[in-house]
């Protein structure tokens, strides 16, 4: 009975698979509720009889697929009530069915048919619940517990799939898309339902978390049976399949590491790399390198900046400890495969340039010698660099031949993203590790790159100016030294330049040139170190050439502006690399250059003071002659504006660059011993009439601390009389002046402590002035000014034999600066006091240059009012406060916007002027005295306004 009763079970179902294969759209919506429970019970009977379990089985088989091809694709356009049903068939065919079919190629069409449908169900289900998720909260748990369904199932099929040898995609390519694509959109609906739930979260907070878990453990069995794939890399099919997978990997690690799941994550990964690698040959043309590089720079850069979250203490808890363990270990893993993508596709990753220029600031962010982890304990600094390391050459190894890589980081440093801008020094770092050691790409953009590394150097003033150190370069077996930012920048730019050939050379020539004339200071002093690098390893007759050309250029810059005052001390030095032929014939060509009245040399003699050339002591001569006559006026009132403009610049002139070329022995007579004793009594006579009531003007501080700068060059002769004048106003500027001319007057006493003062009864006298000068240094509120106070001290104390100063200043010091200036004598560290950061020191440094710059740009004819009419007081003379002048300057700078329309207005009207006065000459008209007076003075103010303005 029981075979009679199986016999009639399978004809009925063979009826009906042929029945169903004819039905209409309209007949399976009608009939396939009541079929599948028939397919169920038949499918069953199976298993009780194993003589009719092959029949069975082809008719389910059959059944399954007319089922799959024409009734799934249906239920996209149908309600969700139909979707429930064909997901019950599938979890019927993949429940009951698969187990008992063997893994082979048939099987694979039939899991290459249902997969599709399983990707198309769970889309339904998550876009139902992301338009229900704040109408119906108990339906969306429903919903996403039919999404539990597909993954299940889901997850049942890789484990079936485990079992084969390999799976060949030529007609199964339909599975990893449909697996790849449920994995992802269920990853994606994860990370984002905390924005699509809201409040409602907690309330499906289990589902979800199944569902996380689900999708989780879906994505690592999928990973590890990616393996088990075989693509016909022939087949532009399969190839296009195998790209699919590739790419879609991507998104899956970047889904997972927002979901912090690092286990899934790393083996996603580890898959992704080995099978790009393996087959890489074929890929490498057609694969997408920006996606996963930009996966994993970001990933990288989160690393990082998790690090950079945890406290730094010395001692991490465990819980950091931990942390810190893991996220290192990620980012090595990260860093080994984007670099093993690199040597992979090396040549083809233009598409990844950008993320690699990214990551690469990042690793130099982080890397040995930065600021960023200067406060953290220096064992957590070695573990976070040595993370760089791992990434930074190996990069750099395969990319500085790729000429639209370097192209890339040149673009990125024009077009300055924020994330550059706030950190150019980082930039400035990768810049030079890409140009050295030079590749061809980047001899191709040699000018251009050259101007970028000078351009950040302008923008990196404050990673220049921090106190970080880096490894230099090994010289000669010995161990690396420590070297500044400045200093590594320098070394390697000069290695670059080293081997460039003739061509590239004028290129450089002219970047230099460019940038030595741009009016920026780091740049310049970069450029003339970078010269004088030149100069040293280059021929005498090369330095000669370029001696003569900055010779040449040099009257055309601005008087006294700093591209004059860098392009002399440029000069200054490269002529100490000259042979002594080629230097006597620069210093002729100087003189022939120097006797023209036209042009002005005196700027030169500031960095020629060592030079014993005839020429130099000329030109100090001459210098000295003119200040005593400015002075002479000065001091009889019949002085100018001018007079005072060219007395500052002269005094300037004569300050001495270094002690070296200071005669501090009064036994040294030299031939111009007589102008520079006259020279002396007449800044006497000046230091005696500087008004006390206007200390901390700008013009009267910015005389001050030239006429302290100019008074250590002829300090041997001021008689004690004079020294105690001086000493005596020096007392009061100490405590209510800038610290401009503080550190001018610390300059001043630590000459004096090298000479040796003379007998007579006012000896006493200035050692007590000099002991008080000094305790008002030490006791500054300005760190900058204190540390010049310290050094004086130290040089004092070093070279005078006048020992009971340095007693007497300590007597006039409170107790907190005789324990400071203890400790600094004794080398051991004292503790920033509250009131300053670690940085102020720079900050000061930093306002005091910027002070110093604009004094030298502003000061014009409007600083100097009623100068001429001056009273041995200066009482005459109309000053305002420095912080005054600081505002009008700044209102000036605002307003100057308002002024470019009127500028062009102003030219014609003084074209037309000259017009006119032309046209009344050759008619011979005359114009009163008065008048040609008041143009006369008309155009003067202009002039000191335009050089002003200069």
């Amino acid at each position: 009975m029981g075979s009679q009763r199986s016999q009639a079970e399978t004809t009925d179902v063979l009826s009906l698979c042929v029945e169903a294969s004819q039905w209409t759209d309209e007949d399976i919506r009608q009939k396939l509720p009541s079929v599948l429970p028939i397919f169920k019970i038949s499918f069953s009977a199976c298993h009780q009889n194993e003589n009719t379990s092959q029949i069975l089985y082809c008719i389910c088989f059959r059944f399954t697929l007319v089922l799959l091809h024409y009734v799934f694709p249906l239920f996209r356009r149908v309600n969700l009530a139909f979707v429930d049903d064909g997901l019950q068939a599938a979890s019927v065919v993949i429940g009951s069915f698969l187990p008992c079919l063997e893994v082979e190629k048939e099987t694979f069409k039939l899991l290459d048919v249902i997969l599709p449908a399983l990707q198309n169900f769970l889309t339904c289900f998550l876009e139902e619940c992301v338009a229900k998720s704040t109408e119906n909260i108990e339906a969306v748990n429903k919903t996403l517990q039919q999404s539990l369904v597909v993954l299940e199932n889901c997850i049942s099929v890789v484990q079936f799939l485990m079992q084969a040898d390999s799976i060949g995609t030529e007609e199964t390519s339909n599975i990893p898309k449909a697996f790849l694509h449920i994995i992802n959109i269920s990853l994606q609906h994860l990370s984002c339902s905390k924005d699509t739930y809201g409040d409602y979260i907690e309330l499906i907070g289990d589902t979800i978390s199944t569902l996380c878990h689900l999708a989780v453990d879906l994505s690592s069995k999928f990973a590890a049976l990616i393996p088990k794939f075989t693509w016909d890399t022939f087949n532009g099919e399969d190839l296009e399949v195998l790209i699919f997978t590739c790419d879609e990997l991507c998104l899956t690690a970047s889904y997972l590491s927002e979901l912090s799941n690092l286990r899934a994550f790393v083996n996603v990964w580890r898959t992704y790399a080995s099978l790009v690698n393996q087959h890489h040959n074929y890929l490498i043309t057609n694969l997408d390198m920006g996606k996963p590089v930009e996966a994993l720079s970001k990933e990288i850069k989160n690393g990082f900046n998790l690090l950079l979250g945890l406290p730094s203490s010395d001692s991490l808890n465990d819980q950091n400890q931990k942390l810190m363990q893991r996220t290192l270990k990620t980012l090595n893993f990260c860093l080994k495969i984007v670099v093993s993508l690199c040597e992979k596709f090396r040549g083809y990753l233009r598409s990844a340039h950008y993320s690699l220029v990214s990551l690469l600031f990042c690793l130099f962010k982080f890397s040995p010698g930065n600021i960023t982890l200067h406060s953290y304990p220096s064992q957590f600094q070695k573990n976070v660099e040595s993370q760089t390391t791992i990434g930074i050459e190996p990069l750099l190894l395969h990319l500085r031949n790729d000429e639209e890589f370097v192209k890339t980081v040149l673009d990125a440093g024009t077009e300055l993203t924020e994330e550059i801008s706030e950190d150019m020094g980082s930039f400035l770092l990768l810049l030079i590790a890409v140009a050295v050691p030079a590749s061809a790409a980047v001899m191709i953009h040699l000018k251009r790159f050259l101007h970028a590394i000078f351009a950040a150097v302008k923008d990196s003033h404050v990673s220049l100016s921090l106190p970080c150190k880096r490894d230099g370069v090994m010289y000669g077996g010995q161990q690396h030294s420590s070297v500044s930012l400045y200093e590594h920048i320098l070394t390697r730019l000069c290695v670059l330049v080293a081997n460039l050939d003739g061509t590239q050379f004028q290129v450089l020539e002219e970047v230099l040139i460019e940038w030595l004339l741009s009016g920026h200071l780091w740049p310049s002093l970069l450029v003339s170190d970078v010269w004088c690098f030149l100069a040293r390893y280059g021929t005498s007759e090369l330095c000669l050439q370029h001696c003569v050309f900055l010779l040449d250029i040099l009257p055309h810059t601005v008087s006294y502006s700093q591209e004059s005052l860098i392009t002399a001390s440029l000069l200054g030095r490269l002529v100490s690399k000259l042979t002594q032929a080629d230097k006597e014939h620069f210093m002729c060509t100087f003189k022939e250059k120097n006797a023209n009245p036209d042009t002005d040399m005196t700027i030169l003699y500031s960095f020629l003071q060592e030079n014993e050339a005839t020429e130099v002591k000329d030109c100090k001569c001459k210098m000295m002659v003119s200040s005593i006559q400015n002075i002479n006026e000065i001091c009889a009132q019949q002085a100018t504006d001018c007079n005072f403009v060219k007395l500052r610049q002269e005094l300037e002139l004569l300050t001495p660059v270094s002690t070296s070329s200071v005669p501090f022995s009064r036994s040294s007579e030299t031939s111009l011993s007589g102008v520079e004793k006259e020279f002396a009594d007449s800044l006497a006579t000046l230091w005696e009439r500087m008004p006390e009531k206007l200390m901390g003007a700008t013009v009267v501080d910015h005389i001050v601390a030239c006429m302290a700068h100019a008074s250590v060059l002829v300090i041997i002769h001021f008689s004690n009389a004079q020294l105690c004048q001086i000493l005596s106003l020096c007392r009061m500027y100490v405590t209510n002046s800038t610290p401009v001319v503080c550190i001018a007057i610390a300059n001043f006493l630590e000459a004096l402590g090298r000479i040796t003062l003379l007998s007579s009864s006012e000896q006493e006298s200035v050692l007590s002035l000099i002991a008080e000068c000094m305790a008002g240094l030490l006791q500054h509120s300005n760190p900058l000014v204190q540390q010049f106070g310290l050094e004086t001290f130290v040089s004092f104390g070093r070279h005078t034999v006048h020992e009971n100063v340095l007693p007497m200043c300590l007597d006039g010091c409170s107790e907190k600066v005789q324990e400071y200036v203890t400790n600094y004598l004794q080398q051991e560290p004292h503790p920033i006091p509250s009131e300053h950061t670690e940085l102020s020191i720079i900050q000061v440094q930093s306002n005091i240059s910027k002070t110093m710059d604009k004094n030298n740009a502003f000061i014009s004819i409007s600083d100097f009012t009623n100068i001429a009419n001056i009273q041995p007081t200066f009482e005459g003379i109309n000053v305002t406060n420095a912080h005054e002048q600081s505002d009008a300057k700044k209102r000036k700078l605002n307003d100057c916007e308002t002024y470019k329309d009127q500028v062009q207005s102003l030219l014609c009207k003084l074209h037309e002027s000259q017009r006119l006065m032309r046209e009344m000459k050759e008619c011979g008209e005359s114009v009163k005295p008065s008048d040609i007076n008041e143009i006369k003075s008309c155009l003067k103010e202009l002039l000191y306004s335009i050089d002003a303005l200069e």
